[in-house]
Formats: C-alpha cells, structure tokens, sequence
C-alpha cells in the first residue's frame, strides 16, 4: 500500500509504515485534544466544588459570628445586672 505527498514539485512515494504512523500520529493528537478538555472540564469541577465549600465555610462563620455576639451580650447583659443588683 502506497501513497503519494507532494513536497513543492517533487512527489514523494509513502510506505504503508508511512501512512500508519501518521494515522496513528493524528489519532493520538485527538485523543491528547480530547483528553486535556477531560482534565480541564474535570479541574473546573473542583474549582466549582471548592467555591461551594467556601461559600458554605463563610456562612457558617458568619453565623458562628453572630452566635457568639448574641451570647456576648447576653452575658454582658447578665452581668450588668449583677452589678445592678449589688448596688440596690
């Protein structure tokens, strides 16, 4: 099995060797193309995954945040009271 590839005027004869491996030379450059959007779409993914997870972290600090505010001024709350008490 042969083939030609024209270089400028000269037409060179291809093996079948020839014409295989670059078959098989384009088909693993797809198959790298196809692989790579796999790794990128995949990475993406977990970028989305992790921005959900900080998101979710961020809210439960600002609620931590607000319990414990909340409970700060109760006890001030209970303490100035206190101090009321002591002095009637």
């Amino acid at each position: 099995m042969e083939g030609t590839k024209q270089n400028g005027r000269n037409r060179k004869r291809l093996t079948a060797d020839e014409i295989i491996t670059a078959a098989l030379r384009q088909r693993m450059i797809s198959e790298g193309r196809i692989r790579a959007e796999e790794e990128v779409i995949k990475a993406y993914r977990e970028y989305q995954m992790a921005q959900k997870a900080i998101k979710k972290m961020v809210k439960e600090e600002e609620i931590n945040e607000m319990v414990g505010d909340a409970v700060g001024e109760e006890i001030g709350t209970m303490r100035s009271r206190r101090k009321a008490l002591r002095i009637l």
